[in-house]
Parts: C-alpha cells; structure tokens; sequence
C-alpha cells in the first residue's frame, strides 16, 4: 500500500532542510509529523485535503544533526520516511 505514494525525500541526508515528495493517487486528507528516534514530536503539519498527482513540502524544522523519522498520514494510511540531518 505504501509504494502507491512513492514518499521519498531529497537530499537525504541534508544539511537546512530536505523536500519530501509523494503522489496521490485521489484527493486525500494529508498529515506529516516530524520525529527524533525516540518518538518525540519536532513538528505536525495539517497539509489539509490535497488533489490526487504529485505534491512537495518543505521540512525545515529540525533539532541537532543526526536522524528523524517522517509520518506521512494519508487518509489514515501511514507511510513513514527516515531522514538524516547532517
């Protein structure tokens, strides 16, 4: 199920911030966390109702270098994508 959302993120690892990408493949209700590997939350993004094709957001939000893990709700389907700041 979560290959249909082709959720990536480039560059990864980064250095500011990194833009996450991912398709949808119908008009979705779209949410992104941003978390340190112990589960806590960094930032929550309500992106809102997004078209179906292909969406970008920028993450800038981030604590000190090392890795983040990225949930992706879509519709209640939840992709996660791990990121590495530098």
């Amino acid at each position: 199920m979560a290959a249909e959302y082709d959720l990536t993120a480039f560059p990864n690892p980064f250095n500011d911030n990194t833009s996450l990408s991912f398709d949808l493949p119908k008009s979705s209700d779209v949410n992104v966390v941003v978390m340190d590997m112990l589960g806590r939350v960094i930032e929550t993004k309500s992106l809102g109702r997004l078209s179906a094709g292909k969406h970008n957001e920028v993450l800038t939000s981030f604590g000190a270098a090392g890795s983040y893990l990225v949930k992706v709700d879509i519709n209640g389907t939840i992709v996660y994508k791990q990121v590495i700041k530098q």
